[in-house]
C-alpha cells in the first residue's frame, strides 16, 4: 500500500511541475515547494521578485541560441518563461501522457489534452478496451527534445503562446489480448519514435498549465 501511495504522490507532483513549465522562480531560478491546503500535494510555486536582491547572475543557457530565438516573441508577453524549465517539464508530460493513455487512465488524459485531443486520445482508448486489448508503453531513453516551432496566436480577443517540441525516444510497446497473451511485438524490441506535440496556454490565464492541443508522428 505504502509503494501505491507513493507512485500516486509522484504521478501528481509530476503533473504539478507540468502545470507551471516554463515559469523561472526565485531570484536564483530555483524553484519553492509549499504543502497545498487545497489538494494537500506538494505544488511548485511561480517566481516572487526579490526587490532587496543586488548583483543578481542569471545562469548561461546551455541550449543553442536558436532555442531561445524561437521563443523570443512568448518571452516579450511573458518574461518569466524560461525555454530549459519548458524542456524539462515537457519531456515529463510526454512520460505521463504516453503512460497514461496506455493504461487507458482518461481522467489523467483529461486534465493534461485540450478537448479535441481527449476525445481522439479516449475514443482510441474505447476501442481498445471493446477488443480487450491492452498495453504496455517503456520509453527506455529521450535522443531529442527540442522546441520545432513557437508562436502567439490570437483566439477571441485572448493572447496564447503554443510551442512545438520535437521528440525523438526509444520506447518498447507490447500489446496484450485479454488472456495477458502477446499479441504484438513479442520479442519486446525497441522502436524509434519522432513526435512533434504542440502545446498551448492562454498569457492571462488564471491557471498555469500548459494543454497538449496537437499531435504528429514523423
Amino acid at each position: 500500500m505504502d509503494l501505491i501511495v507513493l507512485i500516486a504522490l509522484a504521478c501528481f507532483v509530476l503533473y504539478r511541475l507540468w502545470s507551471i513549465l516554463g515559469t523561472k522562480t526565485g531570484v536564483e531560478r530555483k524553484r519553492t515547494l509549499i504543502l497545498d491546503d487545497s489538494d494537500n500535494v506538494i505544488v511548485m510555486t511561480k517566481k516572487q521578485h526579490d526587490d532587496n536582491s543586488t548583483d543578481v547572475q542569471e545562469e548561461e543557457s546551455e541550449l543553442p541560441a536558436h532555442q531561445n530565438r524561437l521563443v523570443e516573441e512568448i518571452v516579450k508577453n511573458d518574461p518569466d518563461f524560461d525555454v530549459e524549465y519548458f524542456l524539462k517539464g515537457a519531456e515529463a508530460a510526454y512520460s505521463m501522457i504516453t503512460k497514461a493513455f496506455a493504461k487507458g487512465n482518461k481522467k489523467r488524459l483529461k486534465m493534461l489534452l485540450s478537448d479535441d485531443m481527449y476525445k481522439l486520445f479516449s475514443g482510441s482508448i474505447t476501442t481498445r478496451e471493446k477488443d480487450q486489448l491492452t498495453i504496455e508503453t517503456k520509453i527506455e531513453s529521450f535522443e531529442i527534445v527540442e522546441i520545432d516551432a513557437a508562436k502567439v496566436i490570437d483566439v477571441k480577443d485572448q493572447k496564447k503562446a503554443q510551442i512545438t517540441v520535437f521528440f525523438k525516444t526509444k520506447q518498447v510497446v507490447v500489446t496484450y489480448d485479454q488472456n495477458e497473451e502477446i499479441v504484438e511485438n513479442e520479442a519486446k524490441t525497441s522502436i524509434l519514435r519522432q513526435d512533434y506535440w504542440t502545446f498551448e496556454r492562454a498569457f492571462n490565464a488564471d491557471s498555469l498549465q500548459w494543454t497538449l492541443v496537437n499531435t504528429k508522428t514523423r
